[in-house]
């Protein structure tokens, strides 16, 4: 009975989340920003420098925290843990902003992505302001070991283990099963696309209005969609509060700004479809 209090919990709160977030998505959304030729070679030798004295130990040094500003600078601790020594991704926000992506590796073979924003100041030099993860993820991962201890989950337990196993999964994670399950998430969108106007705010796996679309989302994994009338759908695959993992697909080119308060990384995954994460 506790585990299933603790599944229904995080069940309430998630969709309790994702129903909060609505169709913000769209009303915040804003052309993609692209930088003007801003070099990242620079930021980049900055992030891999701040991880490495993270990694050593020694990220409240005076050495370390001179390439710290902002938030990051009131840090005062040692190390953020075991990362990833170079980020596989860097990219510009603007002229003067940059975000690196790398990862932590948890001691049970948990994988987390965490985001580094960057600033150039005006002199040129790179500093590291902020740096961000989904941190309420650590539920899901705590719910998940609980279901897992079931021997013969039900349908509703063994959805809601697919279900967290996709939102506890990193981006190079999620981004392979988007290849791999592209197709169908294009035959969905399609036919919500397809339904009388004005859409529905949200359809979810347990809908009884459209079952046909709710099964699909159901198989896919996915807590729910939202579809704009102007075309762009929301597909979330889940969270906890606001800390939310998805996909966006916008043919208009059209994304949130990504920022450490509220957006924390979109990523082009080709033809008009992005990975989000938001918090």
């Amino acid at each position: 009975m506790k585990n299933q209090r603790l599944a229904l919990k995080y069940a309430k709160r998630r969709i309790q989340s994702i129903l909060s977030l609505g169709l913000a998505l769209f009303s915040l959304a804003a052309p993609l920003l692209t930088a003007k030729a801003a070099n990242l070679d620079d930021a980049r030798a900055t992030l891999v420098q701040v991880i490495k004295y993270s990694n050593e130990g020694k990220l409240a040094g005076k050495p370390a925290l001179a390439m710290l500003s902002g938030v990051a600078k009131s840090w005062q601790i040692p190390s953020l843990g075991a990362l990833q020594p170079q980020p596989d991704k860097i990219v510009a926000t603007d002229d003067n902003h940059a975000v690196g992506r790398t990862q932590w590796r948890g001691k049970d073979g948990q994988t987390t992505d965490y985001y580094f924003y960057l600033v150039r100041a005006k002199d040129g030099r790179w500093t590291v302001e902020d740096c961000r993860s989904l941190a309420s993820i650590g539920m899901v991962w705590e719910a998940r070991k609980k279901l897992r201890a079931h021997k013969k989950p039900s349908a509703e337990q063994t959805y809601q283990l697919n279900n967290m196993d996709l939102i506890l999964s990193s981006d190079a994670q999620l981004k392979a099963w988007f290849d791999k399950n592209r197709a169908k998430l294009d035959a969905l969108r399609l036919a919500a696309k397809a339904l009388p106007k004005p859409h529905a705010s949200a359809i979810k796996a347990s809908d009884k209005k459209y079952p046909a679309i709710a099964k699909s989302i159901e198989l896919l994994g996915l807590d729910g969609i939202s579809i704009h009338d102007s075309g762009e759908m929301q597909a979330v695959i889940g969270g906890v509060d606001r800390d939310i993992v998805g996909l966006l697909y916008s043919d208009g080119g059209k994304t949130p700004s990504i920022s450490p308060r509220s957006w924390l990384w979109i990523e082009d995954l080709g033809g008009h479809w992005y990975l989000f994460r938001h918090t």
